[in-house]
Formats: C-alpha cells, structure tokens, sequence
C-alpha cells in the first residue's frame, strides 16, 4: 500500500499587534516588581530606624599581647633622676613714688644763694680773712664742701674768685649729691697786733679800746695844745701803779678824751693818750 505524502499546511505567522501586547505586560510586570523592593526597603529601614537602629557589627578579634617585665637587684638599677622642686611664686611689689629714690635728671647745678651780704673767705672758719663778698639774693656756683672737722662750710666761686662761705648765711639748690671734699689751706698764724689808744686830741677820736673795766697803767700826760691838765704833786703819786677804768670821762678842755679810775676814787681825768696797756 502506497502511503501518500501530505505537505504540511503553513502556519500562519503571528500579527505584530500581539507582539506588542506582550512587550507592554512584561514591563508592566518588571516596573511592580522594582516598585514592591523599594516599598519594602523603605518600611524595613523605617522599622529598624524607630527600633534604635541596625545592630553594631561584632567586634572582630584583637589580638592580645603580653609583656612580660623583669626588676633588677637595687645594686644594679640607675638611680632616678631628683626632679627639683618648682619654686614657690614670690609677689613683686610694685614700687610707689613714696619708694623711689629722688632723681636727679631734673636737678640743675649745685648753687648757693646768700641771704644777707656774706663774708666769702680764704678758709672755711673765721679764723681765715675774707677775700670777697657776696650781696644778698646773689647765686654763686658751688665746687665743693668742707671735710671734717670744717662742716658747714661751701667752696664757691664768686665772679672768679674761689674762696668759702658759711651754710648758714643762706640757701642751696642744684644736685649737691657728688660734691668733692675740698682740703682747707693751713690756718693762719694769728699776729700780735698792738693795740693803739687814740693819740690826738680832736674831740671826735673816741675812747679806742678803753672801756669800763679795762687795766690801764697810769702815766704822766704830756703837754698838748700848750696844757698838760696834770696836778702835781697829788698825781705824781699815782704813776706806774695798774688801775681800773671805772668811768669814760669825755673830752677835757684840751679836747682829749679821758676816763675816772679806781686808784684815786675818781677823784682826776686821766687822759686816755697817755695810759698805757698791761
């Protein structure tokens, strides 16, 4: 029996609507999918946030080490170094202006101005002459001081001349912190001066040194002015003897000036050019 052959009837291809109909639900399918994770994950963070979070991770294992430490005998250990005690904290008075020494930036030269017309001498004492003067209110320059034994006394110079000046007489002004000591000269060896009793008869002389008191040697007067006002022989007695000025008599009519002594009770003028001096 001869089988026939049948041809296999064509199957008819799909239209491209259908295709496009199973394009849209697939990713229809996919967009669900992705939308469902990220709702989830939204709602499982939310969770744990409101939960106090994710746990922390376990610690991973650190390894341990350990040290092991020896003493040495004391015979062998370093001494330690003496850390040196920190030193207290002392304040620092401030100083005040009370504290301060007085300063000299604004000190002039040392000056010295006299109060009353002064005496200026060759040495610092009375015991020396004076060799200038110094008028009252008048400034001089002052060099130096007296050393001891001469205190008191400052050398200046007054118009070129140097020569001394007594503190007291006035004031100073200037720095006088770095004054020199200036030596005094040799003292003066003092000099007998005689004494003179007035010799003229002038009635304007005076007495000289004679005063009430005084010792005088009684002497016999000479003539002046063709009178001599002597008695004799009452005081011819008298004569040589030491007596006692008891009175200054004035001037006799010679105009010579006399006084009264003790010797004859006052009783004769005894002219005062004719005694003598013990």
């Amino acid at each position: 029996m001869v089988r026939g052959y049948v041809a296999p009837t064509s199957r008819p291809a799909a239209s491209s609507s259908g295709w496009r109909e199973c394009g849209i639900a697939g990713g229809v399918i996919v967009v669900g999918i992705i939308l469902c994770l990220l709702v989830g994950g939204a709602f499982a963070a939310f969770y744990l946030w409101g939960n106090g979070g994710l746990a922390a991770p376990a610690p991973s294992p650190v390894a341990q080490v350990v040290i092991f430490t020896a003493t040495l005998p004391q015979e062998l250990q370093a001494p330690m170094p003496v850390q040196p005690a920190a030193a207290e904290p002392t304040a620092t008075l401030r100083p005040t202006e009370a504290s301060l020494p007085p300063s000299t930036a604004t000190l002039g030269p040392p000056m010295f101005t006299a109060d009353k017309n002064s005496f200026c001498r060759k040495g610092p004492s009375t015991v020396y002459e004076d060799r200038t003067s110094i008028d009252a209110g008048n400034a001089v320059k002052i060099l130096g001081k007296s050393g001891p034994g001469w205190e008191d006394w400052w050398y200046v110079e007054v118009s070129g001349s140097k020569c001394w000046v007594w503190s007291g007489l006035g004031t100073t002004s200037g720095d006088l912190s770095n004054l020199p000591i200036i030596q005094a000269p040799p003292t003066p060896t003092p000099t007998n001066t005689p004494v003179v009793l007035p010799q003229t008869c002038t009635g304007t002389e005076g007495d000289g040194p004679i005063v009430v008191g005084s010792q005088v040697i009684l002497e016999k007067h000479r003539v002046i002015n063709g009178s001599d006002n002597w008695t004799s022989p009452d005081m011819d007695v008298f004569v040589g003897q030491t007596a006692t000025v008891t009175k200054l008599s004035g001037y006799d009519s010679q105009n010579c000036p006399g006084v009264r002594i003790d010797l004859d009770g006052g009783k004769w003028f005894w002219r005062i050019r004719d005694l003598k001096l013990p």
